[in-house]
């Protein structure tokens, strides 16, 4: 199976050779997209940005691929990956993440669609997500529900999202009620305007958890929900 995908991305390669136009390489990354090679697929996205720096489409695209990347190395779902002996799984994770939220967010000061804007928005809330920078996810998805309220994924990712923030500000365990305290105090502002829309929100999650089961139902976790569609 790994000769034939090998034989595949070597085929690609050559009919490039003969071409540098950037659209050639988004087209065949995405070919590789399908086939679920993201490593391969990532390095024709760059190509296509180095040929063509204004390329949105490439870079929006990348940024799904180091994304992806990074999804399947923590799910250990692939043996595609290669992982440098020197570099600990879950940095190599975070720095892809990062990486594709490099990508990603320069776009959003570059486009004026607003479905492309909404689910930019929504894709670098799930990279922060999957960091476990709630924070930043939370700041996401508000983004992307600003201009597009209804979207069902954003809301149900933004729910997950202030609840994760939720847990991991209650749960000291050894720490002193003192350290408690001073934890909330410090957060109490922010807190005290996200459960107001957390109480907005949560009232449509059981509608929207359940759609998103019906489509998704070998998903239990909503971080890899949709949009993060290639371009």
């Amino acid at each position: 199976m790994k000769k034939h995908f090998f034989k595949i991305f070597l085929f690609l390669i050559f009919i490039l050779a003969f071409t540098q136009n950037d659209e050639k390489y988004v087209y065949y990354g995405n070919k590789l997209m399908r086939l679920k090679q993201y490593p391969q697929a990532a390095l024709l996205f760059q190509k296509a940005l180095k040929e063509n720096p204004n390329n949105t489409a490439a870079r929006y695209n990348l940024g799904n691929a180091l994304f992806r990347q990074a999804r399947d190395l923590k799910l250990d779902s692939t043996k595609n990956l290669p992982i440098p002996a020197q570099i600990p799984k879950d940095s190599l994770v975070r720095m892809l993440l990062q990486e594709a939220v490099s990508y990603y967010e320069p776009i959003t000061q570059r486009i004026s669609n607003k479905d492309t804007l909404q689910k930019t928005w929504h894709n670098i809330g799930n990279a922060h997500l999957w960091k476990e920078d709630y924070n930043a996810a939370i700041e996401a998805y508000k983004k992307a529900l600003k201009i597009n309220p209804k979207d069902e994924y954003t809301r149900y990712n933004l729910a997950y999202a202030l609840k994760k923030r939720k847990d991991q500000s209650g749960g000291g365990g050894g720490k002193s009620n003192q350290q408690q305290n001073q934890k909330q105090q410090q957060q109490n502002q922010q807190q005290e305007m996200d459960k107001q829309e957390a109480d907005r929100i949560l009232r449509a999650i059981m509608q929207a958890e359940q759609k998103l089961h019906d489509k998704n139902k070998h998903q239990k976790d909503p971080k890899s929900a949709n949009p993060e569609k290639d371009w």
